[in-house]
């Protein structure tokens, strides 16, 4: 009697579909189809945290862990909620202490401003008249 063989087994014909056509031999002498992916196959793999949920967590002392916990209660949000806030304030302060350390205007460009500023205002003007006929 013979060894069975892959292909004998009940499903062989769907469990193959995914295959790369590289064969390995199993146990008792069965051939099967390798499935692409691993070892090198073209499976597009997205790590290995694909599928998982995008939470995270981040390594306090107990007393931070306090701090924000009540800090969220009483703004009445979420922690991580409280952590974005916190987030985007320090950004825009970042954004505004940037702009205030910039060097001022120089003449030529107050004066470009000003004669944007002027046809804006003519253009909005003309705009009125345009919408009251």
């Amino acid at each position: 009697m013979s060894n069975p063989t892959y292909n004998d087994c009940p499903g062989a014909a769907t469990a193959g579909a995914a295959s790369s056509g590289a064969h390995v031999d199993n146990a008792i002498g069965a051939s099967k189809p390798r499935r692409a992916g691993w070892g090198g196959g073209s499976v597009n793999r997205q790590g290995y945290t694909q599928g998982m949920t995008s939470l995270t967590t981040i390594k306090v002392s107990t007393g931070t862990r306090d701090r924000l916990r009540e800090a969220s209660r009483a703004a009445g949000i979420s922690q991580a909620a409280l952590i974005e806030q916190m987030l985007d304030a320090r950004e825009e302060a970042a954004f505004w202490e940037a702009l205030d350390a910039a060097p001022p205007y120089t003449d030529e460009e107050r004066e470009e401003f000003r004669r944007g500023e002027a046809a804006s205002l003519a253009d909005a003007a003309r705009l009125l008249e345009d919408e009251e006929r």
